[in-house]
């Protein structure tokens, strides 16, 4: 990481890239999880949506994490910088202080979510299906409808004590 933090303050983003990437190939890591998140922090400082998402797509595929998930939804929401090259012609052109950000895309955001559900429903684990959920309709109550909201509620599992006779006839729970 820090060998890919010098070359991006070099300025040299093809060499930043190449480190990361022999990085997050690497087995086995001690932290990946912290290497890939410098790695798409990068890509999204760079205003290279595309590069940030590919990686997203990597690390879901590989993890599968609900963590993943969320971040990878709240990434597709959130604003990000213009593109370095788009920024370097406008600094050229202008002497603007302020970054201009490119909006995030809550309909795309939504599909992530959508997906990770349906990924952990498949995997069998309620627990992270839940929290993702919580963050989802969190997410929906920011940006949505109340319509938005009520579908995410709808799939929130309702958890209820189950009765069940115990070996003497009486019931437990």
């Amino acid at each position: 990481m820090k060998y890919a933090e010098l070359e991006s303050q070099l300025e040299d983003f093809a060499r930043t890239r190449a480190i990361f990437e022999l990085g997050v190939t690497q087995q086995p890591l001690a932290m990946p999880e912290v290497l890939w998140k410098a790695y798409i922090d990068f890509e999204v400082e760079e205003g290279n949506r595309e590069g940030a998402r590919a990686l997203y797509e990597r690390l879901v595929a590989l993890s599968g994490h609900w963590k993943v998930w969320i971040a990878y939804a709240e990434f597709e929401a959130a604003p990000i910088p213009v593109a370095r090259e788009l920024r370097e012609e406008q600094e050229e052109e202008e002497e603007e202080e302020e970054a201009e950000m490119v909006s995030g895309d809550v309909a795309r955001a939504r599909q992530v979510f959508e997906r990770g559900y349906s990924d952990l429903r498949k995997q069998g684990l309620k627990d992270e299906r839940a929290a993702l959920l919580e963050v989802w309709k969190t997410f929906e109550e920011k940006n949505g409808t109340p319509e938005d909201v009520q579908k995410v509620q709808s799939k929130i599992p309702i958890v209820s004590a189950r009765r069940a006779k115990t070996n003497d006839g009486q019931e437990g729970t």
